[in-house]
């Protein structure tokens, strides 16, 4: 194996591209390690030959007259506007596996975008298309809602429960999925809003990815936003500026008067999810 010297961020970013091996040391969790590499990688190509910023032409002169055209650096691109040229949203890391935080040794990582291994179209893709799928992925959840409660389906009891309106499954485990729909198609881009119970993110990413196969085309989740949390919406939530002594001691008791207005959240006798709430 032969070693040049490289001082150009250019060149040395386009050979971040493949796997490598780190080892993991016990005590941090794996997303933390990923993160530094993030960093640490971007400090170094900053820290070399970058491009400078790109130019622009300019024309001056009066118009009645021989005008002047030259070209200068646009301030628009200057890395005192725009940032550094490499951050680390620009740095791709994938682990196979994500070990936990008291776990150390080799982890196995992919670094780079690789090889196209799936295309697919999505102009034949409409609104009603969307709607539909949805609609039929909501009705076979609801009837998982009534297995995993433990009900039979025929019995009196499931239709006790069904005038109640949602129930809540029997364990905590399984995801149960109560209404999805689309408030958002802008194509190739849209936008599900999901009320869901123990859910987590790779199972809302794998919902939409069965979404696209249905649809015959590839959908990937980019971006997934907690709007409530039982009783507890983005107006109970401290924003990152708040997060301090005094703010959580307030929210601390804003919540606590919450879960006193509705005790049924903490002690739930009911398989039924609508209760009377009296909460401010």
């Amino acid at each position: 194996m032969t070693t040049t010297l490289i001082t150009d961020a250019s060149i040395a970013w386009k050979l971040l591209n493949g796997i490598f091996i780190s080892y993991k040391p016990a005590g941090i969790s794996s997303r933390i390690m990923r993160s530094t590499i993030q960093k640490l990688l971007c400090k170094e190509l900053n820290e070399m030959h970058v491009r400078p910023p790109t130019t622009y032409v300019c024309i001056e002169g009066e118009t009645n007259k021989p005008m002047t055209v030259s070209t200068r650096p646009s301030f628009a691109d200057n890395i005192l506007a725009a940032g550094p040229r490499y951050q680390e949203k620009d740095i791709k890391l994938f682990c196979p596996i994500m070990p936990g935080k008291d776990t150390s040794g080799v982890v196995v990582t992919g670094i780079g975008k690789g090889k196209i291994v799936e295309k697919s179209t999505y102009k034949h893709v409409r609104r009603h298309m969307i709607d539909k799928i949805c609609a039929s992925m909501q009705s076979s959840h609801q009837r998982k809602m009534f297995e995993q409660c433990g009900v039979d389906m025929e019995s009196q009891a499931a239709f006790e429960l069904a005038v109640q309106g949602p129930i809540r499954p029997a364990t905590s485990k399984v995801p149960v999925l109560y209404s999805i729909k689309c408030i958002d198609f802008e194509s190739p881009e849209f936008t599900l809003e999901i009320v869901c119970l123990n859910e987590y993110e790779d199972y809302l990413k794998t919902l939409i990815h069965e979404l696209g196969m249905k649809l015959h085309t590839t959908a990937t989740c980019t971006q997934i936003q907690c709007f409530q949390y039982g009783l507890f919406n983005v107006e109970h939530a401290l924003l990152k500026k708040h997060w301090k002594l005094e703010h959580i001691i307030h929210n601390i008791q804003e919540c606590q008067t919450i879960l006193d207005n509705n005790e049924y959240l903490l002690h739930q006798k009911s398989a039924s999810l609508l209760q009377q709430t009296n909460s401010e």
